[in-house]
């Protein structure tokens, strides 16, 4: 994997970067000023990880994102988008953008920096998962929910298979049981990442969103831990 990141001319994103673990474990920081061609910079470099502020880009964002995705030796670059608020509106305005991520303004420094590793998977995953097919709802609307299919688990997170996919970051209310007729399991999770049928980016999973759990409770939270132990200990047993 390449060590380079794409910056834009930001004195609080190279800050934030020049000071972080990034820099630790090598990673080299390219600035790209407001006036150069991007698409060109991404070309030249082939950096592992492109950050953009959508209000510094004097391009359209959607159609460099998909030009990059669709550019067979530059498909695999991951985009992180900066945008000027962070909302359910804005979330819905940039979701056609392509990016594998988007932080709004004012940036949350530690949220920025773990979109920003997601991305090129170089963060630690202490819990264990284990693989299942639970189904779960979810939706933006506790009123409205969806179904779908939870494909693997820990106390933190799940990766949800479904169409009906949502924008990185966004907001939704998730319920399910670990077993038929246990109890019912909810709250709310933030999208942490999709694999999106035109970019996939696990291929051993299907079309659907990785979702970090925001609320649940310790008793939830235990619930699901003592649940993957359980399925953990059957598969070394076996």
């Amino acid at each position: 994997m390449s060590k380079k990141i794409l910056l834009p001319d930001d004195a609080q994103i190279l800050n934030i970067m020049e000071t972080s673990f990034f820099q630790r474990a090598g990673f080299e920081f390219i600035t790209v000023a407001d006036d150069e061609d991007i698409f060109h910079k991404i070309e030249e470099q082939d950096p592992a990880l492109v950050i953009l502020d959508i209000e510094k880009v004097d391009v359209d964002a959607s159609g460099l994102c998909r030009r990059v995705k669709d550019d067979s030796l530059l498909s695999k670059t991951q985009i992180l988008i900066v945008v000027p608020s962070e909302s359910r509106q804005s979330s819905e305005e940039y979701k056609c953008l392509a990016a594998d991520a988007i932080v709004g303004r004012p940036i949350d420094v530690q949220r920025f920096l773990t979109s920003a590793s997601h991305l090129l998977e170089i963060f630690h995953r202490a819990p264990p998962r284990i693989e299942t097919f639970i189904m779960v709802s979810c939706g933006s609307d506790i009123d409205e929910l969806h179904h779908g299919w939870i494909r693997n688990i820990n106390a933190g997170g799940a990766f949800i298979e479904t169409r009906e996919l949502m924008p990185v970051d966004y907001r939704l209310y998730i319920q399910f049981s670990l077993e038929e007729g246990g109890d019912l399991i909810g709250g709310k999770a933030r999208v942490a990442w999709v694999n999106h049928p035109e970019w996939i980016k696990c291929e051993h999973l299907p079309t659907g969103m990785g979702v970090q759990f925001l609320d649940l409770d310790e008793e939830d939270k235990k619930l699901i831990s003592d649940f993957v132990d359980a399925q953990i200990s059957k598969e070394e047993s076996a």
